[in-house]
């Protein structure tokens, strides 16, 4: 959906939005499409990631939208593309994030499957046109074990060095789930020189149950911030806000919140969760935004952290009845 800055959609694109099948109602199977995150391109062309499932199996895909809101053309595959990244063939692959890099290529995170329900974090690279980008990992494609079982890679920021931090969650062979995060340089090569060295990557456990980052955001001078949810126990399904930052190295920064972690339950809710970040000009605040679900129904949630501020009372806004 494409919207005017007054919050009225934009009639020029397709009459403010486009909808995409990959699959058709012909291919006998059961059909499902869901985008996850976009992404504009220089030229004003949309690019959007999620996957398409077909008979049980995910594939990404991946479209992009004239300034009209039409499939372009030019792109690969006539405007629409199916990748499948997964590590056996019939697993999943999905796309979870995406960033349009200066270039215009583009940079996609998510998570490749292979057996057992097993999964790895998945960071590729494709060409402004679609085409897989061959000077990036294997023929555009990154794989990354993390901690042995379910790993999934949420959200993607881009240094201003240009390296890449993906973050998410990791499962061990124990069966908890812990904040993950990876950093590769701008080929697609993990850092395990400079980032929580000899590993490239860091499991960080938030709560005593399962922790779960959905967001990352990256400081001009190498803060990295991770937000997500933590479940309050290892029995309770209720989940509370998460955050943790990491020094540029991939150490815990023991100077935010209780030595670089965050926990925390704002409102009465049964389940808190934190989907996005961003951070203003100047870097000293920061934004977040989530949802909070009281009992049956699912509120809107904004939160600020940083300086003292009155308008967010505190910190943090109560959703919306």
């Amino acid at each position: 959906m494409l919207f005017k800055s007054d919050g009225t959609l934009e009639s020029t694109f397709n009459g403010g939005f486009a909808v995409t099948p990959y699959l058709t109602s012909g291919s006998g199977a059961v059909l499902f499409d869901q985008c996850n995150a976009v992404g504009v391109q220089s030229d004003g062309k949309v690019v959007s990631a999620g996957y398409t499932s077909e008979a049980g199996s995910n594939r990404i895909m991946v479209t992009r939208h004239t300034t009209a809101g039409a499939l372009d053309g030019t792109f690969a595959g006539g405007g629409k593309i199916a990748i499948d990244a997964s590590l056996n063939v019939g697993a999943d692959s999905v796309g979870q994030a995406l960033i349009i890099l200066g270039n215009d290529k583009i940079l996609l995170a998510g998570y490749a499957g292979g057996t057992l329900n097993h999964a790895q974090f998945l960071l590729m690279r494709l060409n402004a046109d679609g085409s897989p980008d061959s000077g990036f990992g294997s023929s555009g494609i990154v794989r990354t074990p993390i901690g042995g079982v379910t790993d999934i890679a949420n959200a993607i920021a881009l240094q201003p060095d240009g390296r890449i931090v993906l973050a998410g969650s990791a499962v061990a062979a124990d069966g908890r789930a812990d904040f993950a995060l990876a950093r590769y340089d701008s080929s697609g090569t993990l850092d395990t020189t400079t980032f929580n060295s000899p590993h490239g990557f860091v499991m960080t456990p938030i709560g005593p149950g399962e922790d779960i980052a959905y967001a990352v955001n990256v400081m001009p001078w190498g803060r990295i911030l991770a937000a997500g949810a933590a479940r309050i126990s290892t029995s309770a399904s209720g989940t509370d806000i998460a955050l943790a930052a990491y020094n540029a190295n991939g150490t815990l920064d023991k100077y935010f919140g209780n030595n670089g972690k965050v926990m925390a339950q704002l409102t009465m809710a049964a389940d808190e969760v934190i989907q996005a970040l961003v951070t203003d000009v100047s870097h000293q605040h920061f934004w977040a935004v989530g949802a909070g679900v009281p009992s049956t129904d699912r509120d809107f949630m904004v939160l600020e952290f940083g300086l003292p501020d009155t308008i967010f009372r505190n910190g943090f806004e109560a959703p919306v009845p």
